[in-house]
């Protein structure tokens, strides 16, 4: 993301994941909510959407192998849909959503999905309330040392995690799990559940 520091290795190595989570607080959180926030500001709702796709005009580094005309046509998806999208209640409704719109959209995944669902549903005031797993949050869930039953799980409940990372809210864990996803693998367990 733009104007946001990459995890850094010449920091000191964290003693504990509350150490993590400090670091993510002070590096990275505040761009997240600068990229949610640039949707919410954006009217009429097709402006939105593009806001949604390619936030500052740009394609995010995320969506950079999902490629710009596959961000055409799912912009274009989301705004002949634009009435259904509208009618969401919840974030897991309006991910859905825009899942089955861009389905057809070659390369068009489940990550790009969900940023999309994110930045819109800020405009929305629809936020996710479990974390979604997918990517370098899928693999930053691993490194947690979760039980087994969570091996394969798409979403985490909050009540699951760490007490250090229930500081966060579901968004931000997603975005913790995909930055700190090697340093969290260097943690032993008691380490991460204290």
């Amino acid at each position: 993301m733009s104007g946001c520091k990459e995890a850094s290795n010449v920091e000191e190595r964290p003693k504990n994941i509350y150490d993590l989570v400090r670091r993510y607080k002070r590096d990275h959180q505040k761009c997240l909510e600068k990229t949610l926030g640039a949707c919410k500001e954006e009217d009429p709702f097709e402006d939105a959407i593009e806001q949604a796709v390619r936030p500052n005009g740009c394609i995010h580094p995320h969506q950079r192998r999902v490629g710009n005309d596959a961000l055409t046509a799912a912009k274009k998806e989301a705004i002949a849909n634009r009435a259904a999208i509208e009618k969401c209640t919840s974030f897991d409704e309006l991910r859905r959503e825009i899942a089955s719109i861009t389905n057809d959209v070659n390369r068009f995944g489940d990550l790009a999905v969900y940023d999309i669902s994110l930045r819109l549903g800020s405009r929305m005031k629809l936020s996710p309330a479990k974390v979604y797993l997918h990517c370098g949050a899928k693999e930053g869930a691993k490194n947690l040392k979760l039980p087994k039953a969570y091996n394969n799980a798409k979403t985490l409940e909050i009540a699951a995690l760490s007490p250090a990372l229930q500081e966060l809210c579901p968004a931000s864990i997603e975005n913790f799990l995909c930055v700190y996803k090697d340093e969290l693998k260097k943690l032993n367990k008691s380490q991460i559940w204290l």
